[in-house]
C-alpha cells in the first residue's frame, strides 16, 4: 500500500508541473499573437486560438527541414 500511495503522490506532483509548463507556454503564445496581430491589420481581428492564428502559428513551427515544398 506503501508503493501505491508514493506513487499516486508522484502523479500529483507531475500533474502540477506539467500544468505549470502548459500554463506558461499558453501565456508565453498568447503574447506573441499579441505582437504579430498589434502589427498586422487583417489579423487584429481574430482573437487568440482563432483559425487565423492556428494557421500562422503552424506556418512559424514548421522547419525547413520538415516541411515539404
Amino acid at each position: 500500500m506503501g508503493d501505491l500511495t508514493g506513487w499516486l503522490l508522484g502523479i500529483r506532483e507531475k500533474s502540477r508541473q506539467i500544468g505549470e509548463i502548459a500554463f506558461q507556454q499558453t501565456e508565453f503564445k498568447r503574447d506573441a499573437w499579441r505582437r504579430i496581430s498589434e502589427n498586422d491589420p487583417i489579423l487584429s481581428s481574430a482573437a487568440f486560438n482563432s483559425a487565423l492564428e492556428r494557421i500562422q502559428d503552424e506556418q512559424d513551427d514548421c522547419s525547413p527541414l520538415m516541411c515539404p515544398g
